[in-house]
């Protein structure tokens, strides 16, 4: 009881867009109560059946119980199944922010000279890019001042552009970009095979969803003329 009253204060506390995350460890509480209910209630149809044996078969209700019990079983892991390996994993890949695993693993194998620019005009790529980059947490915080610890909770103010190492993240300016030799990666609506054509640049790779579609495609520019 005790954590179920505790566990949404982090969510109510903070103004963070992500509260709803904050949230999650209610799940535990509240399965706990689910499963007393359950027992509960069959402890009373247990109990009734003592009472009232001739209106009330309870090895009939213990069958029919077991069943239904198997069956829900069954019906959860077939959607848990359907919901993580074909919808999210398959049909929802975008959405979960697919791809980024690989475009680390394609930055980490290009010339770390150059910089690269990563579009976050639809996504905050950021995240992903510290953690399957295994960028020095320290260092990414000195370079990337956001707002005063005391504010954290209530200034909601953030910086859209972040340094890590030679890569940033930012829209992707093409009149500024192409000034200069340096790689950028974006989604298929970020960098079209009509902008590869038409700007000059070098497609160094493509990252797909599961389903085929161009997550994120990786350019080099010809720099100025």
């Amino acid at each position: 009881m005790v954590l179920l009253l505790i566990s949404p204060i982090p969510a109510a506390v903070t103004r963070d867009p992500y509260s709803t995350i904050r949230s999650l460890q209610m799940v535990i509480p509240l399965l706990i109560i689910i499963s007393l209910g359950i027992l509960n209630f069959y402890e009373k149809l247990k109990g009734l059946s003592v009472v009232k044996r001739k209106v009330f078969n309870f090895r009939l209700f213990n069958i029919t119980f077991a069943g239904i019990s198997f069956l829900i079983v069954i019906y959860s892991l077939g959607k848990l199944y359907s919901s993580v390996i074909i919808l999210n994993e398959y049909h929802r890949a975008e959405d979960w922010n697919f791809g980024f695993e690989n475009v680390a693993d394609i930055i980490k194998a290009i010339d770390p000279n150059i910089s690269i620019v990563v579009d976050n005009s639809r996504t905050e790529p950021y995240s992903q890019l510290l953690f399957f980059l295994k960028f020095d947490p320290l260092t990414y915080q000195n370079e990337n001042f956001e707002v005063p610890l005391n504010e954290y909770y209530t200034n909601l103010e953030r910086n859209k552009t972040k340094k890590i190492g030679n890569v940033i993240t930012r829209p992707i300016d093409w009149e500024k970009d192409l000034q200069s030799v340096q790689y950028l990666v974006g989604d298929s609506l970020a960098i079209s095979y009509e902008q590869i054509e038409e700007h000059k640049l070098t497609l160094v790779d493509e990252v797909k969803f599961p389903d085929g579609r161009v997550a994120f495609r990786i350019v080099k520019t010809p720099g100025e003329k």
